[in-house]
């Protein structure tokens, strides 16, 4: 899975489950450290090759983990009041999954719809609930303009 095997993708995936339990464990102190298991075991499950999901099920219904209380974009915001931040791990994490692709997957091929048909600014604000005037709205359509200019894209074969 090339996924697992990129080093900017594991240091993204890495630090967004890290700065989640960080979150956590600043908003509930008495969740214990209980919860860094789940981190430790999370990063062990993604970085075996044996025990791996495939890209098409963790990246699966990306509208609904781009929600705003969904698990990317909520975890993003719980990070944010935390620490008073706009998180850039999540920055990045968001704008790629805005980039995934899978032509059997209903909620990819409606995001690719939404994002020819009105924009990136358009969907970051109406699928995420991040405002472009908010810098970290703006941080997360600089990214995916970014990453579209140089070709990087997620994409499952059919």
């Amino acid at each position: 899975d090339q996924a697992a095997h990129d080093p900017l993708l594991r240091t993204v995936v890495r630090t967004c489950l890290a700065e989640s339990r960080s979150a956590l464990d600043r908003e509930y102190p008495a969740l214990g450290d209980d919860g860094w298991e789940a981190v430790a075991d999370a990063i062990h499950r993604y970085e075996n090759n044996d025990l791996r999901d495939p890209i098409r099920r963790v990246a699966r219904s990306p509208i609904r983990k781009l929600a705003p209380g969904g698990p990317l974009v909520g975890a993003a915001k719980l990070v944010r009041a935390a620490f008073g931040r706009a998180p850039p791990a999540f920055t990045l994490g968001i704008a790629s999954a805005l980039h995934y692709r899978d032509p059997a997957d209903r909620q990819s091929c409606q995001l690719e719809w939404l994002l020819r048909r009105r924009g990136v600014a358009a969907v970051v604000r109406d699928v995420c609930g991040l405002e472009s005037r908010d810098p970290w709205g703006r941080a997360v359509v600089i990214a995916y303009e970014r990453m579209r200019q140089g070709g990087s894209r997620a994409r499952v074969a059919a």
